[in-house]
């Protein structure tokens, strides 16, 4: 490896800062775990056996833990499953979400900064005004209308709500990608490609894109968990992931229903 490369600098740079280095270890540890969930031989997430509701995971005498390493819920559903395939869910949900955040803001700010004049008037002021929407409100109105149109049944169901998610997340990248096409926009290479004819298309995608990559890049990252919590926020409130899929805010829900604070504080 040689030590001009990225990588090399990304390990060095992991080597001076160990707590970066564990909190990373750990991310892939449980992404590798919620890629692996099919084949790891657990049972079914929605797998009831209320006969051993509340078990607890002890070991036999003959080496088996009937409760599950981390238990059972209320209807005897193993939680370690649970825990796994929701985490699928959710870590794909930021993903999803996360792509139609970059996709449609990415594309809203580099029009929106290249063409200026009227139409980035109209167009930030689109933004400032969705802005002073409280995002809860927004989500609310278009899962009701998606369930009104009874969109949101199954698998289908379940994309349907990723896109809902970023089609409220995908505000702050238009900004960061406006300003800074604003920016780039009457730099010489720019001027160049006009000069020589370049169409517009030609210049946003081959010219102006490429220099906004490492920015989308770190809004991207800062997006992703947020959306992560707040699909999390909304499964927990029954907005979001419905049953029999499980996601880590249904996995909220379930345990905040059986734990009373003040006897457990106690």
């Amino acid at each position: 490896m040689s030590t001009g490369s990225p990588l090399f600098l990304v390990v060095k740079r992991l080597r001076r800062r160990p707590a970066v280095a564990i909190a990373c270890g750990y991310l892939m540890a449980v992404i590798l775990l919620a890629m692996l969930t099919p084949w790891l031989g657990l049972m079914a997430p929605d797998e009831v056996h209320p006969e051993i509701a509340y078990a607890t995971p002890q070991l036999s005498s003959a080496g088996e833990i009937p409760g599950g390493v981390l238990g059972r819920d209320a209807l005897g559903r193993d939680l370690l499953s649970r825990l796994l395939w929701g985490a699928r869910i959710s870590l794909l949900s930021a993903a999803a979400a996360g792509a139609v955040s970059l996709l449609i803001g990415v594309t809203w700010g580099m029009v929106a900064g290249y063409f200026g004049g009227l139409l980035d008037e109209v167009m930030m002021r689109f933004v400032d005004l969705l802005y002073s929407i409280p995002f809860i409100f927004v989500v609310i109105f278009l899962v009701t209308v998606i369930r009104g149109m009874g969109l949101d049944d199954g698998q289908a169901g379940l994309w349907v709500f990723f896109v809902v998610l970023g089609l409220v997340y995908w505000l702050t990248m238009a900004r960061v990608v406006r300003g800074e096409v604003v920016s780039l926009r009457e730099r010489e290479f720019v001027e160049g490609a006009r000069a020589l004819g370049a169409s517009p298309g030609r210049i946003l995608i081959g010219h102006i894109f490429p220099n906004l990559v490492p920015i989308v890049i770190v809004t991207l990252t800062l997006t992703v968990p947020r959306i992560l919590l707040f699909e999390a926020f909304l499964s927990f409130l029954g907005l979001g992931v419905q049953a029999p899929l499980v996601s880590w805010g249904t996995l909220a829900r379930d345990a905040f229903e059986v734990i009373n604070p003040v006897s457990s504080a106690w």
